[in-house]
């Protein structure tokens, strides 16, 4: 049988990950795969005395922290970790961050006509316990399993 093709054109990200100061993404954009390495500049807060439009849970007014790229923020977070009464906030996986501002919507569509999802199951024997690497494998394979959900 043959799969149809999708009429619509969503945007969406089927792997998002970060290496170093980078984002690696691969998703959709207007119906074509897309994959490309991209900077990101996140933001966090600190607490301040004047008034702005961001307020913590606790009411406190917090100030933007932006950053040129992932690894500035992240030294910043080592450089005020043990300062006494400096809390930073907002949130430190930056890839959520990353993807929050890429999708705002609450709830991204997808369209799972376009995706390839599939499982691969390698059993093998454990009499000495089970390996921690691939590359440590003493025993037999019994089955290589892989299954296509298309």
């Amino acid at each position: 049988m043959m799969k149809k093709k999708s009429q619509r054109h969503l945007n969406f990200y089927s792997n998002v990950y970060l290496s170093g100061d980078k984002i690696h993404y691969i998703g959709y954009e207007n119906g074509e795969r897309v994959q490309y390495k991209e900077s990101f500049s996140p933001v966090l807060y600190a607490r301040c005395n004047e008034k702005t439009e961001y307020k913590t849970l606790e009411g406190h007014y917090v100030k933007e922290l932006p950053f040129s790229g992932v690894n500035d923020a992240r030294q910043f977070i080592d450089e005020y970790k043990y300062v006494d009464n400096f809390k930073i906030y907002g949130n430190d996986r930056f890839l959520y961050q990353y993807i929050s501002s890429k999708f705002p919507e609450e709830q991204m569509p997808y369209d799972s006509s376009q995706l390839r999802i599939y499982t691969v199951d390698i059993e093998t024997t454990s009499e000495n316990g089970f390996p921690k690497y691939c590359r440590d494998l003493r025993g037999n394979f019994v089955s290589i399993c892989k299954r296509f959900y298309y």
